[in-house]
């Protein structure tokens, strides 16, 4: 989850990019069936590199779950294209 809200912090803003690094820190345990609130930010822009933080809380009362750090390396849109094509070929064989 923290991952996908990481990435999208960029793809909500059409700019496509890669996990570079994701560190992880599980606060509290994750209640099933809960309703959760999940935010990301960006941080800092150095280059291609775009540091985003991220975290999970209940949606009840705001307790934090889970929290993350991350570096993004952009890539132009035909990255992905490239490597579905890839991944595809790899199905295939």
């Amino acid at each position: 989850m923290l991952d996908e809200l990481v990435g999208h912090t960029l793809l909500l803003r059409e700019e496509f990019a890669v996990t570079g690094t994701l560190e992880v820190v599980f606060h509290k345990p994750t209640p099933i069936e809960t309703p959760l609130i999940g935010t990301a930010t960006i941080d800092k822009r150095d280059g291609r590199k775009v540091f985003v933080s991220a975290r999970v809380e209940l949606a009840q009362n705001g307790a934090l779950l889970a929290s993350a750090k991350g570096i993004l390396i952009k890539r132009p849109a035909d990255h992905f294209v490239r490597h579905e094509e890839w991944l595809a070929q790899q199905e295939e064989s």
